[in-house]
């Protein structure tokens, strides 16, 4: 990707929430968007930057895509107008970033929970809510298992990250112990 790839995507994102924004729905279209996001894997991203396929084929998968999860008119036209500017290739970094700044006006904080194993619903709601009350957000979780952990768990919001494994209390101890050597 080129040097300025950051800068289109940022722009690509910012069209799509300031239009977003305009017709009132942020939250249905960040929501549809996520659906999306997840839809479009490597495989099918590759379809649309294929050349061997014709434009007018990839605009009426794109429909089909997009009416399969019920998007939005606004987000339908908008990766319409991705694939016609051959940007289609940055749909998925567009989109995250669409979600970041939707996230940002709506109030949200994406966490990712991981856990030495899976935990019940009951468990993640009650990460969720104490989350919720620290940040003050409301808080969306995706859980992630590391089996490496053992035990306690890991809590990274954006750039934070709050260790409460036993193996980094274990690295701790290993290295104060080392140093007091």
């Amino acid at each position: 990707m080129k040097k300025n790839a950051g800068q289109i995507i940022r722009r690509y994102a910012a069209a799509l929430f300031e239009s977003a924004n305009e017709a009132s729905a942020v939250a249905p279209i960040a929501e549809h968007a996520e659906a999306l996001a997840q839809a479009l894997t490597p495989e099918v991203l590759s379809f649309f930057v294929n050349p061997v396929f014709a434009d007018a084929v990839k605009l009426e998968t794109l429909r089909e895509l997009s009416k399969s999860v019920g998007a939005h008119a606004v987000l339908t036209n908008f990766l319409a107008l991705l694939l016609a500017n051959g940007r289609f290739v940055v749909t998925a970094e567009v989109l995250r970033e669409f979600l970041r700044l939707a996230d940002e006006k709506l109030g949200v904080a994406r966490v990712d929970l991981v856990t030495p194993r899976a935990i019940g619903d009951d468990e993640a709601k009650e990460f969720e809510k104490a989350l919720s009350d620290a940040l003050q957000k409301k808080v969306v979780i995706s859980r992630k298992i590391d089996a490496g952990l053992k035990a306690g768990y890991v809590v990274k919001i954006g750039n934070t990250v709050v260790d409460a494994s036993l193996k980094s209390r274990l690295q701790g101890l290993k290295e104060s112990l080392s140093q007091g050597v």
